[in-house]
């Protein structure tokens, strides 16, 4: 197979096969590798980036990418190339290489030079061109009613911290609708990322995908597992809390003011942060005559910024409620009392061994 990057951003260097470098010589690549990232954000492109060293510009060094592909005639120089400052206020180099075959070996190296001198090779390492970066799509979404006819919260996070500044689309339609598009930005990279609808329609699906932002355009990462929702079919007075005694194990007790909700009802309380996704087993029912209550525990891993949804499922259909996360290390009771009113939190502080309240 003969594979060729389009005219922009290849320089021919010669005619006749040239051999790949010596990996053993490009430099340190544990130190490199947090530097220098190559991905594939799809099938057809490759793009590399380089942040310099703080003390480093472009006014006194020249930084270029070489490349090669396996059966390929020749080692090529990309001329598609930017320079960016990221949000952390590092310049960052950037290259695109187009027109990659799937599952072609991509041979990269990056050099610089100073004025005067030859160039000097600092990283080189190879990858598939069909291999994604981080940014291969999210690690889960989540669609959350909260309770409240027409609302609704999505939440989701990445697959792994990313060096990038990243920009996601939500896609989402319902049956019978035009299918519609919305972008939300975000720099928290590594952290859980929430956005809020309103008029939620009966029958919602949602989906998402992640972006680079000051990269070339089109380099989006794959769709996320496409999400439905649909609104509370059925009402009534959920009260939830959540607390912690011991900074390791969470408890949530909840109770409801509508017996006939609570009739062949279904609970599942759904807990989430960054590290984690689960839904909590093991439901105890610890009603009586006088009180409906329900109870059940989960471990978590200290100061984690965690968040709870609650759902009731029963033949009417369902009811959700849900409240805003809370530090194990900050919040030793937290409550939550709903009634399709603004939400009322209530909460006991911890107290340190001196006696004191954090």
């Amino acid at each position: 197979m003969y594979v060729f990057a389009l005219a922009m951003c290849a320089v021919r260097l010669s005619g006749v096969m040239m051999a790949p470098w010596n990996f053993d010589e490009c430099g340190n690549k544990n130190f490199m590798a947090q530097s220098m990232k190559c991905f594939s954000p799809e099938y057809s492109k490759i793009l590399c980036s380089y942040n310099l060293p703080s003390n480093t510009t472009t006014h006194n060094a020249s930084y270029r990418l070489m490349f090669y592909f396996e059966d390929a005639t020749s080692i090529s120089e990309c001329t598609e190339q930017k320079e960016v400052v990221t949000a952390t206020g590092r310049t960052q180099i950037q290259w695109l290489v187009r027109e990659v075959y799937y599952f072609t070996l991509f041979f990269f190296l990056l050099q610089s030079k100073v004025k005067g001198s030859s160039w000097n090779s600092l990283h080189c390492d190879s990858m598939f061109a069909d291999q994604r970066f981080e940014l291969n799509g999210l690690q889960w979404l989540n669609v959350t009613p909260t309770g409240q006819q027409g609302w609704l919260s999505l939440h989701w996070q990445s697959l792994q911290s990313s060096p990038l500044d990243v920009e996601y689309q939500l896609e989402y339609w319902t049956n019978g609708s035009t299918q519609s598009q919305r972008l939300l930005k975000t720099t928290q990279n590594s952290a859980e990322v929430e956005c809020q609808f309103l008029d939620v329609p009966y029958n919602f699906h949602v989906r998402a995908r992640p972006m680079p932002t000051k990269m070339f355009s089109g380099s989006w990462g794959r769709w996320s597992p496409l999400a439905q929702a649909m609104p509370a079919l059925v009402t009534g007075n959920v009260s939830i809390r959540c607390f912690t005694r011991d900074l390791q194990q969470v408890t949530c007790e909840w109770t409801c003011s509508n017996r006939d909700l609570l009739s062949n009802t279904t609970f599942v309380l759904s807990y989430w942060s960054r590290s984690m996704n689960a839904t909590c087993v093991d439901v105890e029912n610890l009603s009586s005559e006088d009180l409906v209550m329900y109870r059940c525990e989960f471990g978590s891993p200290a100061a984690e910024n965690i968040s709870v949804a609650l759902r009731a499922e029963n033949w009417r259909g369902w009811y959700s409620v849900s409240h805003r996360p809370f530090f194990l290390h900050q919040v030793g009771e937290l409550q939550l009392q709903t009634s399709h009113r603004p939400w009322t939190l209530y909460w006991n502080t911890v107290k340190r061994n001196t006696g004191e309240n954090e």
